[in-house]
């Protein structure tokens, strides 16, 4: 639209001076992964710079790299191009260079990091992801081989702010839960996704809600729970099973990780108005092997 053609041309005007038939090749590029023309228009207001790359030699290159030597299928290059355009504009030998570095500096398996790649921050200096991996370690006392575990569960923990994301999300945890040092930073090395989170959106509120709710919740339950979606998922569950008198019987994370289908056979059928004796009676007809 007109907005994203403004934004684009400021901080790439240069775009209006390529050939019809250059835009054209990358346009018929981004369509060969798979990227749909409105996709695309979010993509170059976010990164206009691309359609200044040659289609033929330096996208398609970058292309067969991921492909034939990383074994990135067509679904992970394209969710990588979408969510970080940007990956895209360092050159071919950068690139093969950022990859071979979290192989050998942080132990990533190449299938690891195909897998994986959407959410690696390929675009940092290698100098601030070291300090970033030193400073995890040092500050939560990692080994090396956690420090590889949750870096291989979601490396995008490497591109979040130290003192905005990292320090606070500890912070919390250890002095507003008050958890030991040594639980949040066994929590953080499971839950390595929670760096991500806003505190004061979706973290915070969240565990505050789960930890009040359910009477044998624990910190780490409710965190590992916090991954789900809270309006779609947590709340409108929790509620039922408030309703029915069961949230002492279950964990919030297996509630809120239930398929939809799962849960909908096992509790919609409660869902009705029922006195306190139809409930006792529809709860012993719960599964007694379900996990708590």
């Amino acid at each position: 639209n007109d907005k994203q053609m403004r934004k684009a041309i400021l901080s790439n005007p240069y775009m209006l001076g390529l050939r019809t038939e250059r835009i054209q090749e990358s346009i018929d590029f981004f369509a060969k992964c798979e990227v749909l023309p409105p996709e695309l228009a979010s993509m170059l207001t976010l990164q206009p710079m691309l359609v200044n790359l040659n289609a033929k030699d330096n996208l398609e290159a970058k292309r067969r790299f991921f492909r034939d030597e990383l074994g990135v299928n067509t679904r992970a290059f394209r969710l990588l191009i979408l969510y970080k355009p940007q990956t895209l504009m360092p050159s071919l030998g950068v690139l093969k260079e950022k990859v071979k570095f979290y192989h050998e500096e942080f132990g990533l398996s190449y299938e690891v990091i195909a897998k994986r790649i959407a959410v690696i921050p390929l675009a940092y200096a290698e100098d601030t992801l070291r300090y970033k991996a030193k400073f995890l370690k040092d500050f939560l006392g990692w080994s090396d081989e956690t420090f590889t575990k949750a870096l291989s569960n979601y490396p995008a923990m490497l591109g979040y702010s130290i003192e905005d994301n990292l320090v606070k999300t500890f912070e919390y945890l250890e002095e507003d839960l008050g958890m030991k040092r040594e639980a949040v930073a066994e929590v953080l090395a499971n839950h390595p996704h929670v760096f991500g989170y806003s505190l004061e959106k979706k973290l915070r509120p969240t565990v505050s809600y789960i930890l009040r709710l359910y009477p044998n919740a624990t910190v780490a339950q409710a965190i590992a729970a916090a991954k789900h979606s809270f309006e779609n998922r947590i709340r409108p569950r929790s509620e039922l099973l408030e309703r029915l008198d069961l949230l002492w019987r279950y964990s919030p994370r297996y509630i809120a990780s239930m398929s939809m289908k799962d849960f909908g056979d096992k509790f919609t059928d409660m869902e009705l108005d029922v006195t306190d004796e139809e409930i006792r009676a529809k709860k012993r007809k719960v599964d007694s092997d379900l996990k708590v």
